[in-house]
């Protein structure tokens, strides 16, 4: 059906505003005025009424419109417009359609016109709190109108609601907040906004005075008083998280100059040598004052707690009297007897002793099981393995002068390639020493207690004995 809206307008009346004036001509425009002689024009001839057709109304929204009217005189006077206001409603089809509130837009005071508002979509918001934007106005003490009108889902304006109320300045106040500006992911902490006040609003959807947190970020609450409900105050708290330290530091040493490094961001460090505190420095540089073994400890502190780490170093200011390490083949701990290096570190593949006798089979060390009768020398005691005569002439030595006191010289009958130990009758090596292809060894044996040692020669899997006297 074609939608007219037809409004009555009495010329004759116009008329009279132009002091009884003929009329000679007349316009009309909707809501806004395009300016005198620019309206659409009206033919005044024996006509008392203005019918408006659907064509003009297709492009206005649904809701309220002006309608305003003006007439010239034959002096090409303008009259006093004559408005009258109107809602229109768009044409509903003929099939039931599902209209819903898509929408809704608020302002103050007067009507900006249907969409100048402020629009809040139902699909984001199902609250909307217009505090900050009360706030941001600059409104003064006093009253005022806040208007909605909703909105379809096919695009059709409601009517107006309009709500009074009374707006008081807010003197500002400043919410201060207590809480760690750090804390420990593993316990938590909590934020605490003043007390004293009715209600608490924080960004975590609680209501409570303080909360408890668990995360990194920033956390804001928003105060009032039930006698000022519109005064509401902000603050916000922003908040790392740490987790626990693992002090696994790195030493670099140099002849006597180390430096540690703790590849950690702590709150507090503390490096200690021998029990000794040496510095509170994440990197630390520092200069041992003697050759020896240390050990190195490091303490890290974060809002987890105290965490600490130790490493034994060993400190030589000249290669010549830094200790063997024994190439580990196997990785079983145990380095082999014929590849050694002198280092004031233990180096990456090497141990710090040379007690394997089967460097290529992690299986066979000084701490594994024996199997008996089997030929093989597991736990490299020197026993249950089967050797040759040419084996033993490869071990053909003899140790003088014996008895000794300052030294004993072990001469082979052939080139050596081997190790040399100095044992205690309880098992414990005294003395290590490779040999590489020498046919002549002079040990030193001063400063040891007088008594009965042994002297163990070992090559390969082969091993020969004798024992000696200290003086």
């Amino acid at each position: 059906m074609k939608t007219l809206i037809t409004l009555f307008i009495a010329l004759t009346t116009i008329g009279h505003a132009l002091c009884q004036s003929n009329i000679t001509e007349a316009e009309y425009f909707i809501n806004q005025d395009p300016g005198y002689g620019n309206a659409t024009s009206i033919d005044i001839t024996a006509m008392e009424e203005v019918t408006i057709d659907e064509s003009i109304l297709n492009n206005l929204p649904t809701g309220l419109h002006s309608f305003t009217l003006r007439a010239k005189n034959e002096s090409g006077e303008w009259g006093l417009p004559y408005t009258q206001v109107f809602y229109h409603q768009m044409e509903l089809t003929s099939e039931p359609q599902d209209h819903q509130i898509a929408g809704y837009e608020y302002f103050i005071g007067n009507d900006p016109g249907i969409g100048e508002g402020i629009f809040v979509s139902t699909e984001e918001n199902t609250e909307v709190v217009i505090t900050d934007w009360l706030s941001s106005l600059g409104l003064t003490t006093g009253t005022y109108n806040l208007g909605m009108r909703a909105q379809t889902n096919y695009g059709m304006w409601g009517l107006v609601s309009w709500v009074e109320f009374e707006f008081l300045e807010c003197e500002i106040e400043t919410v201060i907040l207590e809480g760690p500006e750090v804390f420990c992911s593993e316990t938590g902490t909590t934020i605490s906004a003043p007390a004293g006040y009715d209600a608490w609003a924080w960004n975590t959807n609680e209501s409570t005075e303080s909360i408890e947190i668990s995360e990194s970020g920033e956390y804001q609450v928003s105060v009032y008083l039930a006698e000022n409900h519109q005064c509401f105050h902000s603050n916000s708290w922003e908040i790392d998280s740490e987790s626990v330290l693992d002090p696994d530091f790195e030493i670099s040493i140099s002849f006597t100059s180390g430096v540690f490094d703790s590849n950690l961001e702590a709150h507090t460090y503390l490096w200690e040598v021998d029990g000794i505190e040496v510095g509170t420095e994440a990197l630390l540089m520092y200069e041992f004052e003697e050759d020896g073994s240390y050990e190195v400890c490091m303490t890290a502190t974060n809002s987890c707690g105290d965490f600490q780490h130790c490493e034994d170093v060993i400190i030589c200011s000249q290669l010549e009297t830094a200790p063997y390490f024994y190439l580990d083949n196997d990785e079983d701990g145990y380095g082999s007897q014929t590849d050694s290096i002198q280092a004031c570190q233990v180096p990456v593949g090497y141990a710090s002793n040379g007690l394997d006798c089967d460097d290529n089979d992690p299986e066979i060390n000084p701490d594994a099981q024996e199997i008996e009768g089997d030929g093989i020398d597991q736990n490299c005691d020197g026993e249950d393995f089967v050797v040759s005569t040419k084996d033993f002439a490869q071990l053909d030595f003899n140790v003088y002068p014996n008895p000794g006191d300052n030294y004993f010289n072990i001469g082979f009958q052939r080139p050596f390639e081997g190790l040399i130990e100095l044992v205690d009758l309880r098992g414990r090596i005294l003395l290590q020493k490779p040999l590489q292809r020498t046919t002549q060894y002079q040990s030193p044996i001063g400063g040891f207690e007088s008594g009965m040692y042994i002297i163990r020669i070992r090559s390969g899997s082969n091993m020969g004995v004798t024992t000696v006297q200290i003086l």
